[in-house]
């Protein structure tokens, strides 16, 4: 995440910097709990809870965005294929999922 930080200055990420540190810590507890007891299915709905907290404090899109892409670098980085492929694959799935994710969200909101 820091590399995105220096890439791409945009000011309505960094008013989230604080928050999205502690949100990235809190995934990777997350992570760790979904990998070991291969509780995949929990990590698409807490996913939701992640896009929807990261929405109401602002760019939620990109936000969670770079919340996953920077476990899966993480991921990718440290470990070797294929273990890395393997537990890369569900974050990639939320990836790919995202603009359904957020369309969710705002037609919830709709609703609400």
């Amino acid at each position: 995440m820091e590399i995105e930080w220096h890439a791409h200055r945009r000011a309505d990420l960094q008013r989230l910097e604080p928050d999205l540190w502690e949100l990235l810590r809190e995934f990777g507890a997350l992570l760790r709990v979904v990998f070991r007891h291969r509780l995949y299915d929990a990590l698409h709905e807490e996913a939701g809870w992640y896009a929807a907290t990261l929405a109401a404090r602002g760019p939620g899109r990109d936000a969670f965005g770079l919340l996953l892409d920077s476990w899966i670098v993480a991921i990718q980085g440290v470990i070797k294929p294929p273990e890395s492929d393997e537990l890369a694959a569900p974050l990639q799935k939320l990836r790919q999922q995202m603009s359904a994710i957020f369309e969710n969200l705002e037609a919830r909101r709709r609703v609400a």
